[in-house]
């Protein structure tokens, strides 16, 4: 009976302590979740209110902060140009009442790709679209690029096809890869809006294995269009047309695969 009693001593202990370990495990859970909701990490002042009853799109201006991405002429720089273009296109699928649009960063802040992605993915949006721009290659055409997350490691040659995009190779396992075929199609009426059927030249829909779509848990794409020259620059009104020119077809882009998917109005 002593024995007994002891051993059920014991066992008390045993339980005592590993009600003890649980409840500083529920302690630990509950503070990394206040962490997560209340503290969304560099780049965010707070994270945005969204409307569970309207569809959510994610647009990310490239670059920010110290980081302004390509300088081009009369003081543009990447960095500027990317989130008017974000705004832009904010507004024009705003124009439809069902959907949402968050930026995943301030007007000159510069959250890491973890933090976009991470700010992507709590909010389960619809889809995501990166924006970038690229140095003029050739002075009597403008050329869009538009990228579609591949998981296969490409040659050095081919991995310079840009210079803006982050293309640090990742070798987990990402979410896009379950996105993958949504991607492209995404990417194929986005490229078909800037590149019409009848247009030759065109640049292809490039496979790469981007950070910035990696971990993206949604439709995702990038998009790199080539800047205006120095002359263009020097016109305000050059310049408007040219960004306008950029939102609206990533627009009519986007419009025709939520149309296609059934998510979208004509």
């Amino acid at each position: 009976m002593v024995g007994q009693k002891r051993k059920f001593a014991r066992g008390s202990k045993e339980i005592g302590k590993e009600g003890i370990l649980r409840s500083k495990m529920k302690v630990s859970l509950v503070a990394l979740f206040i962490l997560l909701v209340f503290f969304p990490g560099p780049g965010f002042t707070e994270l945005p209110k969204q409307n569970l009853a309207r569809t959510t799109v994610v647009i990310d201006p490239g670059h920010g902060g110290e980081d302004i991405g390509l300088s081009i002429a009369n003081n543009l720089v990447e960095k500027e140009l990317t989130w008017i273009v974000a705004l832009k296109l904010k507004h024009l699928l705003e124009g439809d009442s069902q959907v949402q649009v968050l930026l995943t960063r301030g007007e000159d802040l510069n959250p890491s790709i973890t933090d976009r992605t991470v700010f992507a993915n709590r909010l389960k949006a619809e889809l995501f679209l990166s924006i970038h721009l690229i140095e003029q290659r050739s002075a009597d055409q403008s050329e869009v690029f538009v990228y579609q997350y591949s998981p296969i490691e490409v040659s050095k040659r081919e991995a310079k096809t840009s210079a803006s995009l982050d293309r640090k190779l990742v070798s987990w396992k990402e979410g896009q890869l379950r996105h993958l075929k949504k991607s492209l199609s995404l990417a194929q009426e986005v490229h078909a809006s800037f590149y019409p059927p009848w247009q030759r030249g065109a640049q292809p829909i490039i496979g790469l294995p981007l950070a910035i779509l990696a971990g993206i848990d949604m439709t995702a794409i990038g998009v790199e269009i080539s800047a205006i020259s120095k002359d263009q620059t020097e016109s305000a009104i050059n310049v408007e047309v040219w960004l306008n020119h950029i939102a609206e077809n990533i627009f009519n882009g986007i419009k025709q695969y939520r149309m296609k998917m059934g998510t979208g109005s004509p």
